[in-house]
C-alpha cells in the first residue's frame, strides 16, 4: 500500500516570477508530484526546479493547471522553485510525496478536460482515463482549477484528502482542488468536484500513477517459527491463523510474537494471510509460505509399477546421509506406483537429499538421490 503525504502553497496577494514551494519530509526513492495553478493568462507557462512537466492545460481565460513530477534522490526537506515565464503572477501549489509508486515518469498517464466561457455547472468532472503502464493498482489523482467564489467544497466520491484553495487576493478569480484514491483498476472515471458557485473557464485533469507491486511481509517455510512484529497489544496476541488455519502462538515480547506455522492443511506454496488478534482487533500480514518436499515419487519393482499400495515408508536424509530431514509413513501410491508430491519437514529448495524407503506389501526396498522442490 503506498504512503502519501501532501502539503499546500499559496502566494496570496504576492506576485512573483519565482515561487518557492516547500516539499514535505521525504525518503530517497519517493515520487514527488507538484500541482501548480499560476496566473490568469492563457499563455502562461512555468517550470519547476529538477522536475519534469507531465501535464499542462488552461481554459479560455486562463486558469492554468500544470503538473510536474520527479524522483527524490536523497532523504531531505527541500523546496522547488516554480518559475513563471510570462511575468510576475500569483500561484498556488499542491505537493504530494508518494512512497511505493513508480518513479518512471513516463509511466504516469494523464487526461484532461477544459470547460470554457459559459459553462455554468457547479460540478467539475475530471475525465475518464485508462492506464497504459500495465500495472494493476494505481493512485488516481483528480485535479480541478477554476474560478468558483469560495473554492471547492468536495472531491469526487471515494476520493480522500481533498486539498482546496483559492488565492487570498482574489477569491473569485482562481481556485485549485485535488484529491486521490488508491484503486486496483486500469480504468477510472472520477465523478465531480463540487462547489457552491458556477465554474466558467475551468480545467480538470486525471492522473494514473502506477503502484509498485509490494512483496509479502514475511517469507516462511511450512512448519517454521517466525517472529512477527505487530501493532496490537504488547504481549497480548491471543489468536493466530494462516489462510484461516489455526497456528500456534509461542513466546511474546512486547510487539514481537513467535508464531509456529504448524498447520496441517496447506499443501501448496503461495502467498497467504496471517491474521493475529488480541481480543480487541486484528492485524493482517502477507506471508510467502513455502511448502517444500519431493515433487514426485514413482516406485517400481523389477522395472514394473508396484501398483496401488498404502504402506509405503520413506526416510529423507541430507546429501551426506548424516541428518534425517523427515520420516514419512503410511504413504499411498496409485495404480502406476506414484506417490505424488510429498511434504518434507526440513531442508530447503534444491537441497540434494537421499531417499530410502520400502513397502512390505510390495516386498520392495528402494534408495535414490534427488533434490527437494517447491510444492
Amino acid at each position: 500500500m503506498p504512503t502519501i503525504v501532501s502539503s499546500v502553497y499559496n502566494s496570496g496577494a504576492t506576485q512573483s516570477t519565482t515561487h518557492t514551494v516547500p516539499v514535505p519530509t521525504n525518503t530517497e526513492g519517493d515520487l514527488l508530484i507538484l500541482v501548480v495553478q499560476c496566473g490568469s493568462l492563457s499563455s502562461s507557462s512555468a517550470t519547476a526546479t529538477g522536475c519534469m512537466r507531465v501535464a499542462r492545460e488552461n481554459a479560455n481565460a486562463g486558469r492554468n493547471l500544470l503538473v510536474f513530477a520527479r524522483s527524490v534522490g536523497t532523504t531531505s526537506v527541500f523546496t522547488v522553485d516554480v518559475a513563471v515565464a510570462t511575468g510576475a503572477q500569483n500561484a498556488m501549489a499542491h505537493v504530494y510525496v508518494i512512497s511505493g509508486a513508480t518513479t518512471t515518469i513516463a509511466d504516469i498517464d494523464v487526461s484532461s478536460a477544459v470547460f470554457g466561457n459559459g459553462f455554468e455547472d457547479p460540478k467539475m468532472n475530471p475525465p475518464s482515463l485508462t492506464s497504459t503502464s500495465g500495472s494493476v493498482e494505481h493512485i488516481w489523482l483528480a485535479l480541478c482549477a477554476g474560478i468558483p467564489i469560495g473554492g471547492y467544497s468536495g472531491g469526487p466520491t471515494s476520493y480522500t484528502t481533498l486539498l482546496s484553495q483559492n488565492l487570498d487576493s482574489s477569491p473569485d478569480d482562481n481556485a485549485l482542488a485535488s484529491a486521490y484514491r488508491v484503486l486496483t483498476a486500469e480504468t477510472e472515471d472520477p465523478n465531480s468536484f463540487t462547489s457552491t458557485a458556477t465554474n466558467p473557464n475551468s480545467v480538470t485533469l486525471t492522473l494514473a500513477i502506477p503502484v509498485i507491486a509490494s512483496g509479502p511481509d514475511y517469507t516462511a517455510r511450512k512448519g517454521s517459527t517466525e517472529t512477527i512484529t505487530h501493532a496490537l497489544t504488547a504481549d497480548g496476541i491471543t489468536t493466530a491463523t494462516l489462510n484461516g488455519e489455526t497456528v500456534t502462538i509461542g513466546t511474546q515480547s512486547g510487539q514481537d510474537a513467535d508464531i509456529n506455522l504448524d498447520e496441517t492443511a496447506i499443501t501448496t506454496s503461495g502467498e497467504y494471510d496471517l491474521v493475529l488478534g488480541d481480543g480487541v482487533g486484528t492485524e493482517t500480514f502477507t506471508v510467502q509460505y513455502n511448502v517444500i518436499g519431493l515433487t514426485t515419487n514413482t516406485i517400481q519393482k523389477d522395472g514394473a509399477s508396484i501398483g496401488a499400495q498404502s504402506d509405503v515408508e520413506i526416510h529423507i536424509l541430507d546429501a551426506t546421509g548424516a541428518t534425517v530431514l523427515g520420516n514419512l509413513t503410511g504413504l499411498t501410491t496409485d495404480a502406476s506406483g506414484i506417490t505424488g508430491q510429498t511434504i518434507v519437514p526440513a531442508g530447503a529448495v534444491d537441497d540434494s537429499v537421499r531417499v530410502i524407503g520400502y513397502s512390505d506389501a510390495a516386498e520392495i526396498g528402494f534408495a535414490y538421490k534427488t533434490t527437494l522442490g517447491l510444492l
